[in-house]
């Protein structure tokens, strides 16, 4: 499925982690529990949320991109639920953001993994019984009765399976293998051999090699294989990751690429 849509969105998600009970703020994912497995389809999502000064506001993000807000909280503790739907077999990745008095907080992700549902038997109809043919009318000479003759069964043809398409990881081009790149302005080029054709692709750029928080992500059509992004200047090593997504918004996204490296000695903007 080809989808001729673009959309490129950049997005900088909290910087704090709770640390400890002592933290003023502090965000976590009580369900679902990490290492779990899904079939597809929604996600129950159960998260809690503390602030000292009050929160505000609860924001879930799925494979580092924010899907849903919960508002309009009050206390120092507060609890959301989630549903969102994930139809991409594989790993994916949990997280929430709590938003008060204190900024943002951000949680420890969890790791889910969405399986195959096994198809269905398809049941064979019982043999028929067979039904005798009627007996001639008698005449004058008696004719012998035929032999009643069994009437062949028919046979069920069997019912074809479709067969799941499955995205493919996509491959870093550039920048990578640790190049060196000042500008803040960065080109970011992939490529796609998989069978299934997305309808989008999302990238990812972190300072983070956890990609927690996402310093720079956008959602391009799945014609794409390139995109332009404002990463922050901060001087270091920087990584980067593209996957291929089965909806257009970016929302269902498959095995993500190995992570591409860049280095940045000096910040120049541009």
């Amino acid at each position: 499925m080809v989808v001729l849509t673009l959309a490129i969105v950049v997005h900088s998600g909290a910087r704090t982690l709770a640390t400890g009970p002592d933290d003023p703020a502090a965000a976590w994912v009580d369900s679902p529990i990490d290492g779990s497995q899904w079939q597809p389809g929604p996600v129950s999502v159960l998260v809690h949320a503390t602030d000292a000064g009050g929160v505000a506001a609860i924001r879930l993000v799925v494979d580092g991109r924010a899907v849903d807000d919960e508002n309009g909280l009050t206390g120092t503790l507060a609890q959301a639920s989630f549903a969102p739907e994930l139809l991409t077999q594989g790993r994916h990745t949990l997280s929430v953001v709590g938003i008060g008095a204190n900024g943002e907080v951000a949680s420890r992700p969890v790791s889910i993994e969405i399986t195959a549902i096994a198809p269905e038997a398809t049941p064979t109809p019982p043999a028929g019984t067979p039904t005798p043919e009627p007996t001639a009318p008698t005449r004058t000479t008696p004719i012998p009765a035929a032999t009643p003759t069994a009437r062949p069964t028919a046979t069920a043809r069997p019912t074809a399976t479709a067969t799941p398409c499955v995205l493919a990881a996509p491959n870093v081009v550039s920048p990578s293998e640790s190049a060196l790149v000042n500008s803040t302005s960065i080109t970011f080029t992939w490529s796609y051999g998989g069978d299934c054709a997305p309808a989008a692709f999302v990238a990812q750029v972190a300072f983070d090699r956890s990609y927690l928080p996402i310093d720079a992500w956008a959602v391009v059509g799945g014609g794409q294989t390139s995109v332009a992004l404002t990463v922050p200047c901060v001087v270091g090593t920087w990584q980067w990751r593209v996957a291929a997504s089965a909806t257009a918004d970016g929302a269902a996204p498959g095995p993500w690429s190995r992570d591409g490296v860049f280095n940045r000695s000096i910040c120049r903007a541009g």
